[in-house]
């Protein structure tokens, strides 16, 4: 059987006929461009990616007329982003768990591997981006991308988009959003790209648009390919100053597993195996999602902490004052209150406004409370008690 790596290098030579047939250019991209800058084995290599215009890419989409391999875009398949397409090996099924994504599909195809292929894209600002981000969230929603999609226990959202899709006919929402990106983020070829000053690949790499003026061809395990001419200062602009070192790690740490289409189909006990990754897969998935929007609101809440406009007491020196705040209290004196705690006012105040707030002391929260009820800041007061928590 095949190795992942004997699929990926038999991908490339037909991708590089493609290409020659077609006239059109591209470039390596990622730690693919990286391995082949420095000559080195792609046994490790995550992804193989390459960077083209949508126009050229569209172009060797038109010339395939080979059943082992298939193309696959955002108009084929709506679980796709729209800066994406990917051209792939039809007998082959690579099982990472990251990759049996049930926000994607349940489609097999997405788990064949694969070339990503990132468009080179002009960047839109002002209104016109406004609208189009808008208009993107709604396509994300409808299509049930769990990662953006803060309603996904919401079940309602999704029918009401559904079925606002279906009134207005899918097929006319696809042709929408395939015509919005091709008018307002799509260069259609190579040679177009030296008409915008910077340009963008995939969603937020972004990079001055000389660098695409030349390439040269390199190869990648003795397979003919190309790179950028300015290799290191495109790496730099995307990687970083680090990114001869750079480490390509996935973001879970499971193991992959290839195996042939035909024994995937034909074997009960693989796919059942599939079926029960694929659902713990989804609870692992949901809960990181909530761990993740947890660690940020914790994140918020200390820096607003320690600086909210101006530099305020952090909740040390809040407990180092706690004898001070005690006898203030005692005496009722509101006045001298109204100094220390000013600054913390003013973090409760951004906190809230962000949905969360944060503890300083048991006894100190109490007077806090029963002093912003006593400036008539009950409100405040109220929905500080409803969002409280400890740190």
């Amino acid at each position: 059987m095949l190795t992942k790596k004997d699929i990926q290098l038999k991908l490339l030579r037909k991708f590089n006929e493609l290409c020659d047939e077609a006239n059109v250019k591209y470039a390596l991209h990622g730690q693919g461009a990286l391995l082949a800058y420095q000559n080195e084995p792609i046994d490790s290599l995550k992804e193989l990616e390459v960077m083209m215009c949508q126009g050229d890419a569209e172009k060797i989409s038109k010339l395939l007329d080979d059943d082992d391999f298939y193309f696959e875009d955002f108009r084929t398949n709506p679980k796709f982003d729209i800066h994406l397409m990917m051209f792939g090996y039809r007998d082959s099924l690579d099982l990472k768990m990251r990759d049996v994504d049930f926000r994607k599909s349940y489609h097999i195809e997405n788990n064949c591997i694969h070339i990503n292929i990132r468009f080179i894209e002009h960047l839109v600002s002002g209104k016109t981006k406004q609208i189009l981000d808008l208009e993107r969230k709604a396509w994300k929603l409808k299509n049930f991308d769990l990662e953006t999609n803060h309603l996904w226990y919401l079940n309602y959202s999704k029918k009401a988009l559904n079925a606002f899709h279906h009134i207005t006919g899918n097929g006319r929402t696809i042709n929408r959003r395939y015509k919005t990106k091709k008018d307002n983020y799509s260069i259609w070829t190579w040679d177009d790209i030296e008409k915008y000053q910077i340009v963008s690949i995939g969603e937020n790499k972004i990079v001055n648009s000389n660098l695409f003026k030349d390439i040269i061809e390199t190869d990648l395990e003795g397979i003919p390919t190309y790179i950028l001419k300015d290799f290191e200062r495109y790496a730099e602009f995307c990687y970083g100053e680090n990114w001869p070192i750079r480490i390509w790690e996935s973001p879970y740490k499971y193991t992959s597993t290839l195996i042939n289409w035909e024994e995937y189909s034909s074997i009960p006990e693989i796919q059942e195996s599939m079926d029960k990754m694929q659902e713990l897969y989804e609870e692992i998935y949901s809960n990181s999602i909530k761990a993740r929007r947890a660690k940020v609101v914790i994140a918020n809440m200390k820096n607003h902490v320690k600086q909210s406009g101006r530099v305020i007491h952090r909740r040390e020196e809040y407990i180092e004052q706690k004898e001070e705040i005690l006898k203030l209290y005692e005496d009722g004196n509101i006045d001298e209150l109204s100094l220390i705690f000013k600054p913390l006012v003013e973090a409760m105040e951004k906190g809230v406004k962000l949905g969360y707030t944060f503890s300083v002391d048991d006894e100190i929260d109490e007077i806090f409370d029963s002093y912003l009820r006593k400036v008539d800041q009950e409100k405040m007061a109220d929905k500080i008690k409803k969002l409280r928590i400890d740190i």
